[in-house]
């Protein structure tokens, strides 16, 4: 009988504990995270619907999106760090790495991010001459600009004969030509600043780009992403002077 009796109380004690327990679980709190895209087809406002956005962490993906309005939004996110991938047909991948979101309130990614599709222009053909402390590069592109729209470039530069858009020591802003062939031109002093001396052999890799680039940091890598540079890029090489 007094066995039976402890036993009895230990159980209710045990349940009790559970009861308890429950009453005091921290509730799980989340919030919302949300934000808004403008699109552009090359310099043409584009239809801000049907780009998909990607909410990824260690715990999954989620997928929301975009409305006509560019809006995108995820409900009942729990707090911790999120990346953000931006996708559609055409364009190329935008992301933001290491959102911060907490339980304090919702997440609004503040700025409208204007995103672009890749660049059409491809570089046909190179080349490239040096005057006096100024080295020219020429870029045939096709198509060629036509007006009143300008072609717009960008120039990654290295000492590896494989530089490229993962590869390369220093990239240039973005060019906005009207002419065909491109002609750009970088003196001694430009070169310099880039972290290349007189006897260096420097090659580039010369790209078509959008004006809206989509270009952002990768943390991974370690260097500056360019989602919308074209595929079909020109090459080559020269000495600094």
């Amino acid at each position: 009988m007094k066995k039976l009796l402890l036993l009895t109380t230990v159980s209710a004690f045990a349940v009790c504990l559970v009861f308890l327990g429950s009453c005091f679980k921290e509730e799980l709190i989340t919030q919302s995270i949300s934000g808004k895209v403008s699109l552009y087809l090359y310099d043409k406002k584009f239809q801000d619907n049907g780009m998909s956005v990607y909410l990824v962490s260690n715990d999954g993906t989620q997928v929301s999106e975009t409305n006509d309005l560019g809006e995108y939004s995820f409900q009942d996110v729990p707090e911790g760090s999120y990346d953000l991938h931006f996708e559609h047909n055409g364009f190329g991948t935008y992301k933001i790495f290491n959102v911060t979101h907490n339980s304090i309130g919702p997440t609004d990614i503040d700025s409208v991010l204007k995103l672009q599709t890749q660049s059409h222009i491809q570089i046909t053909q190179t080349s490239t001459s040096v005057v006096s402390d100024t080295v020219m590069i020429e870029g045939l592109c096709e198509p060629g600009p036509s007006s009143p729209y300008s072609s717009y470039l960008r120039v990654l530069f290295g000492r590896d004969p494989g530089t490229n858009p993962l590869n390369y020591e220093y990239y240039s802003p973005i060019y906005s030509t009207i002419y065909n062939p491109a002609i750009l031109t970088f003196n001694k002093v430009e070169l310099y600043s880039m972290g290349f001396q007189t006897g260096d052999k420097v090659y580039f890799y010369l790209a078509g780009e959008s004006l809206f680039s989509n270009e952002y940091f990768d943390p991974n890598s370690g260097i500056q992403m360019f989602p919308n540079l074209n595929e079909e890029a020109g090459t080559g090489s020269f000495i600094v002077p």
